[in-house]
Parts: C-alpha cells; sequence; structure tokens
C-alpha cells in the first residue's frame, strides 16, 4: 500500500488512516496517490535549485549571522485550491507536471522580490520576507510578489481548462510579525522557530481568502496602505485566535504612493539642503530659456534626503506649465528589461501595473490618439516595453521576427518620439529614481 497526503497540511499519512497524524483533519475514504518519494524529492530539488545564484551567495552570508536573532518577518502562504479533489481525476503523471509547473513559477516570482521559500506544503507555497536577507520594505516586497503571482498563473489555468476542461484556482494569505530565525540547512531550506502565531495566522488568511485573492492582516495592510488600494475583508473568527481577526484585500498600487514613513499629513521643513535645491531651479530656468535639455545627477549616501530632495522640487514646479514624470528602479526588477522605462510610460499614460491587459491597452491606445502619433507604427514596441505584447499574438510574432539589437533600436525609437511628443506640449522633467539598479537595456 502506498502512502497518502492530507490535504489540508500536505503531511505524508500511513494508507488507511481516518485522521492526519499531524494536523488531525478527518481524511476522506480516496486521497489521490502520494508522488512516488523519489520522484517529489527529486522535483523539490529542482524547485529549490531555481534560487538565482546571487541571492543564493546572499543567503549564505546572512544566514550565520541571524541564528537566534529576532526578526519581523512576512509570511506568504498560498495554496491551490481544490487541487486534490482535481487531481483524482488526472492521472499521476499529470498531477506530478502541473504541480511542478506551478510552484516552479511562484517559486521563481517569490526570487525575484528575494523572498525565501520555508516549505513546500504538497500543493502550495510557504515563503518568508525578512530573513535571512532582510529589506526595509519586506511587506510591500511580499504584496508586490503576491500579485504578480496571480498575474503569472494566468496563463497556466488557461491552459490548465483548455486541455482537461477544469479549473484550479489559488488563495493567497499574508501577515507581518515575529521570528526567531533557527538555522539553515545545506539545500537552502531554511527552518525557523515562530513567535506566537506568526506562520499560524497567515496560514489561516489564505484559508478565508477567495479563490485567486489575496487576503492580508491588519499588521501588513498597517505597512503598506500608503502604497496600495486596499477594501476592508468581513471580520472572521479563524482557527487559533481567541477574537475575529481584521483583514484585507489588495486591490492594486496607488497611481500616487503615500507617505510611508512619519505621521501622515506631517511633514518638517528641509534644513541645510537650499544650495542643491537653488541649483535645481536655476537649472530649470535655464532650461525654459533656451529650450536645452538640462542633466541633474543627485547623489548621496542612504539616508541623507535625496528623495527629500526632489520631493521639495517638485512641491515648487507642481502649479508651473510643466509636466514631472517619474520612473524607478528597483532591485527585484532589475532582471526585467527596460523595467524603468515602463515605469515611466505608466505615469505618463497614468497606468498601474494592476491594471489588466485590456484596460492598459486601450489607454495607450487612447493616448496615442491624443498626442497624434502613429499607433500602427509604435504600439507593438510600447507593449513590449510594458510587458503586455505576449497576450497579442500577432504582435509577439510581429516582434519576434526582429532580432534583439533592432528590437532594441525600434523600442528605444518608440519611446524617444513619446517623450519628444511630451516636450512639443510641455516642458517636461523626467526623475529616474535608483539608477544604480538600473538593467542593461
Amino acid at each position: 500500500m502506498v502512502d497518502l497526503i492530507c490535504s489540508a497540511c500536505g503531511h505524508k499519512v500511513p494508507a488507511g488512516s481516518r485522521f492526519c497524524s499531524q494536523c488531525g483533519s478527518p481524511l476522506p475514504e480516496e486521497l489521490p496517490v502520494e508522488l512516488n518519494p523519489s520522484g517529489r524529492e527529486v522535483m523539490l530539488q529542482s524547485l529549490r535549485s531555481l534560487m538565482p545564484q546571487p541571492l543564493v551567495e546572499k543567503v549564505t552570508n546572512a544566514a550565520p549571522e541571524i541564528v537566534g536573532e529576532r526578526r519581523e518577518v512576512t509570511v506568504l502562504f498560498l495554496d491551490i485550491v481544490n487541487f486534490s479533489a482535481t487531481s483524482l481525476v488526472l492521472d499521476g503523471e499529470d498531477v506530478y507536471i502541473w504541480t511542478d509547473r506551478v510552484l516552479r513559477r511562484m517559486s521563481e516570482v517569490i526570487y525575484e522580490y528575494e523572498g525565501t521559500i520555508d516549505k513546500y506544503t504538497g500543493d502550495g507555497v510557504m515563503a518568508l520576507f525578512g530573513v535571512p536577507i532582510a529589506h526595509e520594505n519586506d511587506p510591500e516586497r511580499t504584496l508586490r510578489a503576491a500579485m504578480d503571482m496571480l498575474t503569472a498563473l494566468k496563463p497556466l489555468q488557461t491552459q490548465f481548462n483548455a486541455i482537461y476542461n477544469l479549473d484550479f484556482h489559488v488563495r493567497i494569505g499574508i501577515h507581518t510579525g515575529l521570528v526567531i530565525a533557527g538555522r539553515i540547512g545545506s539545500d537552502l531550506h531554511l527552518e525557523y522557530t515562530v513567535i506566537g502565531n506568526t506562520v499560524n495566522l497567515a496560514n489561516r488568511l489564505q484559508s478565508i481568502a477567495q479563490p485567486n485573492t489575496i487576503a492580508v492582516s491588519f499588521e501588513t495592510y498597517q505597512r503598506t496602505h500608503p502604497l496600495l488600494n486596499f477594501e476592508p475583508l468581513p471580520l472572521a473568527l479563524v482557527k487559533g485566535q481567541t477574537h475575529p481577526i481584521r483583514a484585507f484585500r489588495p486591490l492594486s498600487l496607488r497611481l500616487k504612493p503615500g507617505q510611508i514613513r512619519g505621521l501622515p499629513g506631517l511633514a518638517a521643513p528641509m534644513v541645510g539642503r537650499q544650495k542643491a535645491l537653488a541649483q535645481m531651479q536655476n537649472a530649470l530656468g535655464e532650461m525654459l530659456q533656451d529650450g536645452q535639455t538640462r542633466v541633474l545627477l543627485v547623489t548621496g549616501e542612504a539616508g541623507v534626503g535625496k528623495s527629500r530632495l526632489v520631493e521639495e522640487f517638485h512641491k515648487i514646479v507642481t502649479y508651473s506649465d510643466i509636466s514631472f514624470y517619474r520612473g524607478v528602479c528597483l532591485i527585484y526588477t532589475r532582471p526585467n528589461a527596460l523595467r524603468l522605462m515602463a515605469n515611466l510610460l505608466r505615469d505618463i499614460i497614468q497606468l498601474l501595473d494592476s491594471d489588466s491587459v485590456e484596460v492598459q491597452h486601450a489607454a495607450l491606445l487612447t493616448y496615442l490618439d491624443q498626442m497624434e502619433l502613429d499607433k500602427e507604427d509604435l504600439v507593438p514596441y510600447l507593449l513590449n516595453v510594458l510587458g503586455l505584447e505576449h497576450a497579442f499574438t500577432s504582435i509577439e510574432t510581429r516582434l519576434n521576427r526582429f532580432n534583439p539589437a533592432v528590437l532594441q533600436k525600434l523600442t528605444h525609437s518608440a519611446l524617444r518620439q513619446v517623450l519628444l511628443a511630451e516636450t512639443h506640449r510641455l516642458p517636461v522633467i523626467l526623475v529616474l529614481d535608483d539608477l544604480h539598479w538600473v538593467d542593461p537595456a
């Protein structure tokens, strides 16, 4: 007789058992057959090997320093809804293949944001952001990763339905809390001792999320609500909690992010940067006078006030007839070519990353009409910049005909036409943040 898997926690259960020995959940009379141990272990080792080498080095270097250390961590749980029931209909090999494909894609997204995989839970994954590598914006990274995971799953869900006439969905739960770091294994699989219910609450939040949505705790919401739009979920009493919990569903990134640090609505006067601010104003005045481009480089150690200086400059020009657009380079988007220009283009057109393909495509067409630019000539390359070309077969086919050097030249030309059109309407200020993370393209 072969071992079975508990659909609630993923624990291996001896054949013939009526209850899971790990979590106590009742077991149905028939459960999908467990992948053979050697095959499953090969799959898990393969999944863990997806960690990019630069991230492997960071994890390896950071891990010895955090043993026994108390850390704030954001925990993400993803579960494939009713996949165990669906797998009863499928061949065991198909279950193996699709489990691997889904978890592989989810792992790639997690690693893009420098999260780490704590464990695979049969038909789900648990990820940690904040250990062993800590960032000041780990809750934000977690939510961005979660939203990207839902987006990345859509092609797989469509393909699965086309092949089997069946659907699978996922739920994601996220909570921010404290853990004590334990040790790191030789396979880079992290183990932690948990303070309180940090991991359990993330798992419970996953269970109350609707299919293909995310549920986050109040603690995570507190740290990210200036950056994202949320809607509150009904109070829920979940297992292991004595009181109903407050949960929120992230809807989209804010077009204009709010203030993360300090008290909203309160700002201290900027001190000691009058000379730098005057230089920026002088450069702007010269540009308005002679019509020639000026390039200003704002550099300095972390925390000295570079972003604040730019914000103060922005306040000065807000009420002028000047267009002010911003693009940002992020370390976790560096592998994505032209991500900086995609951010800038979205700011110009007033788009959100989280907008649907249809919304972004329609807005792009409307914008090009307003600017009297050639849609036929520009749309394929601008969709390529936005990362939306895969949604349009004819456009993707057209782009694939070019070698990379030619495609890059045509893409740069399309971007140049957009920026020139903007300058013909009004003077333009482009702010490019964190250029040390810019991609090679």
